[in-house]
């Protein structure tokens, strides 16, 4: 099977997978550029624990309590980075993300490679384009 055959046939079956991680990754970067906020990266271990991580805020009711929800009702951003790795489906989401994560590594050496390839043929018929037109 051609470079080409498998370009296609593996698209076939991560196309969905990319178009999640693509949709999710550009919902977290609108999110933070919308928000101006800065995400260094996931939040500390155990922050959703008291006394580990961040300080916890204090609500109107008292110091927040073990297993008690606190602060806004959801962390929309952390939510859609988790989607985004995979973390939301545990091992099996994270153990997906790694394989999109080669696909993709795939898609974007193979897609130059067949583009490289093709200039290269256009150019022994004597089209010496860089851009199809």
């Amino acid at each position: 099977m051609n470079l080409r055959k498998w370009h296609r046939w593996l698209v076939i079956l991560t196309g969905v997978f990319m178009l999640w991680i693509a949709a999710t990754g550009f919902v977290g970067q609108v999110m933070t550029l919308a928000g101006g906020e800065h995400h260094d990266g996931p939040p500390p271990a155990g922050a959703g624990q008291p006394g580990a991580g961040r300080p916890e805020p204090m609500g109107d009711d008292g110091p927040p309590q073990p297993g008690k929800p606190h602060g806004p009702p959801h962390d929309w951003y952390h939510f859609i980075i988790d989607l985004h790795s995979g973390n939301f489906f545990g091992p099996a989401g994270k153990v997906i993300s790694s394989i999109m994560g080669a696909a993709l590594l795939f898609f974007s050496i193979s897609g130059m490679w067949m583009y490289v390839d093709m200039f290269r043929k256009r150019k022994t018929i004597g089209r010496s384009g860089i851009f199809w037109g």
